[in-house]
């Protein structure tokens, strides 16, 4: 069974959440694990219940941790008192993404948890910001949480060396001084498709 990751957040920072969903959503359609935020409370249940429910049964739970996040009752008094209680017990893992700036550091129950990221910078420090790379960084960390292997993403140098490397280790290939294959004797490589292959 998939690991649940469950989204607290502050209603005003909806689109934060779908952001750091749509990182969450390309592992849960891989089957490595499931997400859960109050968007998917179907009409005419029961949602407090609900979110109690779901909120019990996830391996991690992540804090969407902006002002408005900080400054809300129902989060306050309803899920961190729930949620705190099940890390003491049980291990709940508690992720608290600093979305925006704010003043989290006052917050008594919050300064024990390690914040994310290490940096302690803001992901949206502006609300222009556009912060890919760190929710794919986030969604890097949460499959390492749940077990799954994933290093560091390569950059397009270290994919061109490699590329380059393994060119010249297949058949004594290297590239000639005109830019053209050759193998390591000197003799031009040629390649030929179609109909004029032998």
């Amino acid at each position: 069974m998939s690991t649940k990751v469950f989204v607290s957040y502050a209603r005003e920072d909806l689109a934060y959440k779908n952001k750091i969903l749509s990182q969450l959503l390309v592992l849960e359609n891989q089957g490595l694990l499931s997400t859960w935020s109050d968007a998917k409370v179907e009409p005419g249940l029961q949602w407090q219940e609900e979110l109690t429910r779901e909120l019990r049964s996830a391996g991690i739970v992540l804090l969407l941790i902006t002002a408005n996040f900080l400054n809300s009752e129902f989060i306050l008094n309803t899920e961190i008192a729930e949620l705190l209680e099940l890390h003491r017990k049980s291990g709940l893992r508690i992720i608290p993404v600093l979305c925006r700036p704010c003043t989290w550091e006052a917050v008594a129950w919050l300064r024990p948890l390690d914040i994310w990221p290490e940096t302690l910078t803001p992901l949206w420090k502006q609300e222009t910001d556009d912060p890919e790379q760190q929710l794919s960084d986030l969604a890097r960390e949460i499959a390492r949480i749940v077990g799954l292997p994933m290093g560091p993403q390569p950059s397009l140098d270290d994919a061109g060396r490699r590329a380059s490397e393994l060119a010249g280790h297949v058949a004594g290939v290297t590239d000639g001084p005109d830019g053209r294959w050759r193998f390591r004797n000197g003799t031009p490589l040629s390649l030929r498709f179609g109909r004029d292959r032998r």
